[in-house]
């Protein structure tokens, strides 16, 4: 029983990590390709 609530607390803690990696790839790609990303016309309405 114990080691099912572990395993579950694992994988929560896996997704959430999963989601946060993405976040960081997205921003870096953004920070980096920033000529590209405004030449495609994409950008943040917020910021600019």
């Amino acid at each position: 029983m114990q080691n099912e609530d572990d395993l579950r607390g694992l994988a929560k803690i896996m997704e959430f990590m999963r989601a946060i990696s993405i976040l960081f790839v997205i921003i870096n790609i953004y920070w980096f390709c920033y000529e590209s990303v405004k030449e495609w016309g994409i950008d943040i309405g917020v910021i600019v």
